[in-house]
């Protein structure tokens, strides 16, 4: 049986995310897989190293202020038989109220609003 590391609870979320990895030009836009309060599951057309760091922008639910924060690729592998890759992403430098907002989405509690 797998140990179980994570330090968050983490819920499937299938949704549009909008990246660019630090230091390039233009802005990448996929697909997330899941979501806690630590990071996320992406999935990605190109492989990008261990550790890239990426900004991202991303609406918890529709008609909400989008959160933007930075974050690192902790793990990546090739998906079989696809050109994809799925990483997982740490957040890192995060406001605090987009913090609590994302833990409040995970508990299906109501958001608070920001801008």
């Amino acid at each position: 049986m797998a140990i179980e590391r994570r330090k968050y609870p983490r819920i499937n979320f299938d949704s549009s995310i909008a990246f660019q990895i630090k230091g390039e030009r233009g802005i990448n836009y996929t697909l997330t897989k899941d979501l806690s309060e630590g990071g996320m599951g992406l999935l990605l057309d190109k492989f990008f190293p261990k550790n890239s760091e990426l900004i991202l922008e991303f609406n918890l639910k529709e008609n909400t202020t989008p959160i933007r924060t930075k974050a690192r690729i902790v793990w990546i592998e090739k998906l079989p038989y696809t050109e994809r890759y799925r990483a997982g992403l740490e957040f890192e430098e995060m406001e605090p109220l987009q913090k609590l907002n994302i833990r409040r989405f995970i508990k299906k509690e109501p958001l608070f609003l920001y801008y």
